[in-house]
């Protein structure tokens, strides 16, 4: 490349640069980020899906008319689907993935000990199986978690 010459990172902005190795790097540093940013939308729609869920499970004892405990179950553990996905959206680890599996184990088990009346326990089940398989495909897709998974289990100590 000739001396001079200069790199556009998008359509509005050129930067200048005389030395040919930083331009390599520069260009190499914005590829690979934008490759980064992208892969990033695309693994979490799982988040998005959990948080369809949580607010679906806040507004569900209204639009199916449930019981009292039934009620206020159902909303705190949406609530808690709706903060997860939410936390997926700010921090993105593995963590929340485990939180949500937690509160889909919940909720399949709460209605039969609570004694939900058939419709809640529908959609709690529904719900909860939804919440865990979502958690669980994010787990599954997740580059850091099947690296750590790899390493912890697969390599035994030297």
């Amino acid at each position: 490349m000739p001396v001079g010459t200069g790199v556009t990172l998008n359509s509005r902005r050129m930067i200048p640069c005389d030395d040919p190795r930083l331009l390599e790097r520069i260009l190499h540093y914005h590829m690979e980020r934008k490759e980064e940013v992208s892969n990033m939308r695309i693994r979490h729609w799982q988040d998005i899906a959990s948080l369809l869920v949580g607010v679906w499970l806040v507004l569900s004892p209204f639009a199916l008319g449930f019981a009292e405990a039934a009620t206020w179950i159902t909303i705190v553990l949406g609530l808690s689907v709706i903060l997860f996905a939410l936390e997926g959206f700010v921090i993105p680890s593995y963590l929340e993935e485990w939180g949500e599996g937690l509160i889909g184990l919940a909720l399949l088990v709460i209605p039969w000990t609570v004694g939900y009346e058939p419709v809640a326990i529908v959609n709690s089940m529904v719900s909860g199986i939804l919440v865990i398989l979502f958690g669980a495909w994010e787990l599954m897709t997740d580059r850091d978690f099947i690296t750590w998974w790899h390493d912890r289990w697969h390599h035994t100590a030297g």
